[in-house]
């Protein structure tokens, strides 16, 4: 596997996609957008800030053949810090890291990912990492909904609209 440079620049902010299954009524992410995935190799799959978000919105609609509902933000900071939500973290397996990989493993050029632990010191059960998991993806999830989302789908209306309404 080749070696990924860490995102350092606390203030840069990366684009989620989050999809209409990961969406509230009320259109707010729920947890689980900001969680580990199997797929991603239980990484965050995002987008960099030299991406814009109405861009990486489009990027993902084309890669993965679904139209998120928005693109919701998360700052490296903040997945830098987000294990210390944690009660009594688990030493520095708990703590995220951001990888700048793209153009690497068929990623697209500007993708960063938010990489979770492996395995948690200390912690041997699914449901105890999965529980470290949710509290990550929690605060993760409060810091993008208290930013709001950089770029929302258009209403279906829109869409259905004529060009000329005269």
């Amino acid at each position: 596997m080749t070696e990924h440079a860490r995102l350092e620049d606390r203030d840069e902010i990366l684009r989620r996609q989050v999809v209409d299954s990961w969406t509230k009524a009320d259109g707010s992410p729920m947890s689980v957008a900001f969680a580990p995935t199997p797929k991603d190799r239980r990484h965050l799959s995002t987008d960099r800030e030299c991406i814009s978000a109405e861009d990486s919105f489009k990027r993902y609609q084309e890669r993965e053949g679904v139209s998120p509902a928005a693109t919701w933000p998360i700052k490296v900071g903040t997945a830098l810090d987000a294990h210390k939500c944690l009660p009594q973290p688990p030493s520095s397996s708990a703590e995220l890291h951001v990888l700048d990989d793209g153009g690497t493993e068929n990623l697209p050029d500007g993708h960063a990912s938010v990489v979770y632990a492996e395995a948690y010191e200390g912690v041997t059960s699914k449901n105890g990492s999965r529980k470290i998991d949710e509290r990550l993806a929690t605060e993760i999830k409060k810091a993008a909904i208290a930013t709001g989302p950089l770029y929302s789908a258009p209403p279906l209306d829109d869409l259905d609209a004529p060009d000329d309404a005269s």
